[in-house]
């Protein structure tokens, strides 16, 4: 019989409890430091006095010190954690950040379990590192950047309301509400209990990584000439003024109407002249711009607005078939054929800061498609132009 896997076991077991891995700790509580202090107090008694009974009540005390710290690491040895998918979230909403726990053990179940997680802004690796000229101000401004990436560090703790048996798997999750747009990490830190006796907190290190890009705050907009509203069913057609081919009604011929569009039966029926007003084409399609230039973008809040603009309008165009390409700082026009290339549009704007663009050059033409542009408006505000028509305002 081959005996050298029990072997391997045990002097890994052994091994384990006197040297553990790196960042896994086992701390007392409160109630296990009075615990120690009680011991070497009853101890003491002991050895003073030679009584049998302070010696047996020593040997339980020590026994117990033993046994938490020996449950505690079986409870926690088969718990195998991972970071679960995170719905798409935004700005200034709930999102569930899910974790996806299983007991791998075949004997024991473990109790008691929580784990911690942390989330916080992906480091800005464009900010660069402090000029050679006014060092002062560049310190200042790197103290304070850090400050306030330090400022949104958040922190939450999930606990398991039952016991994982064993082969068991429970999904729970964590309610967190990112502050702001852009990209964040997130972190499953340890995992922890304080099985059996609650006399030690046994935490053991998890490394869980997770990249989330956070999307831009909905933000309600009015519109001011572009036409967002649903498909009027078959035809494809809208009860508004435009250049369609279909008939929307008849009014009296002004000075400057085109002579092509005199309506002369019905002008020989009214002995007057009359013309025809076409319905608009439904589904016209549009082409959406942003750029980020630091010198257009002046105040944050004006950014933060234009941004916000400019991921709602590129989804509600989407939603009406209306959007033919967007394009996104010096990149080049992208086609949009489905929705991942919306939802990658959208990654990359959630993602973006202002600075000054290396090519001054404006957009090319789009073939077929008006060309959508966001400026400031206000102090607070943005706007979205259409070939220099102000068309929509948040």
């Amino acid at each position: 019989m081959n005996v050298a896997p029990a072997q391997g076991f045990w002097q890994r077991l052994v091994w384990q409890l006197v040297f553990p891995e790196r960042l896994n700790r086992a701390e007392p509580t409160a109630s296990g430091a009075l615990l120690v202090v009680l011991s070497m107090g009853i101890g003491l008694a002991a050895y003073n006095s030679s009584n049998n009974i302070l010696f047996i009540t020593l040997s339980l005390l020590l026994a117990s010190l033993l046994l938490s710290g020996l449950l505690s690491w079986v409870n926690l040895r088969a718990v195998e954690v991972v970071l679960g998918p995170v719905v798409s979230c935004r700005a200034g909403e709930p999102a569930v950040v899910l974790v996806e726990a299983r007991n791998k053990g075949r004997n024991f179940p473990s109790y008691g379990v929580w784990f911690d997680l942390q989330a916080e802004p992906e480091p800005d690796l464009s900010a660069g590192e402090p000029r050679s000229t006014g060092h002062g101000a560049a310190r200042r401004a790197l103290r304070k950047r850090l400050a306030d990436v330090g400022s949104l560090v958040f922190t939450g703790r999930i606990q398991l309301g039952r016991g994982l048996g064993p082969g068991e798997a429970e999904t729970p999750g964590w309610s967190w509400t990112p502050p702001r747009r852009g990209a964040w990490e997130l972190r499953l830190n340890s995992v922890g209990s304080l099985f059996p006796f609650g006399f030690l907190r046994k935490q053991r290190a998890v490394r869980g990584f997770r990249r989330v890009v956070v999307r831009p705050a909905v933000v309600r907009y009015e519109l001011l000439g572009l036409e967002l509203a649903p498909r009027p069913g078959a035809g494809g057609r809208r009860t508004r003024r435009g250049s369609g081919s279909d008939l929307l009604s008849l009014r009296r011929y002004a000075a400057g109407d085109s002579h092509s569009l005199i309506h002369w039966k019905a002008s020989a029926r009214q002995r007057k002249l009359l013309v025809r007003e076409n319905a608009e084409e439904a589904g016209a399609p549009f082409a959406l711009f942003f750029e980020a230039d630091s010198r257009l973008w002046l105040e944050p809040s004006q950014l933060e607005r234009g941004v916000s603009l400019a991921a709602c309008l590129a989804e509600d165009l989407f939603r009406q078939g209306r959007l033919s390409a967007l394009r996104l700082g010096e990149s080049p026009w992208q086609r949009v054929r489905g929705e991942a290339d919306l939802e990658a549009w959208l990654d990359a704007l959630s993602c973006v800061r202002a600075q000054v663009p290396a090519s001054l050059q404006p957009p090319g033409a789009l073939p077929g498609a008006p060309i959508i542009t966001l400026r400031p408006d206000g102090p607070n505000g943005a706007a979205a132009y259409v070939e220099g028509r102000k068309a929509a305002l948040a």
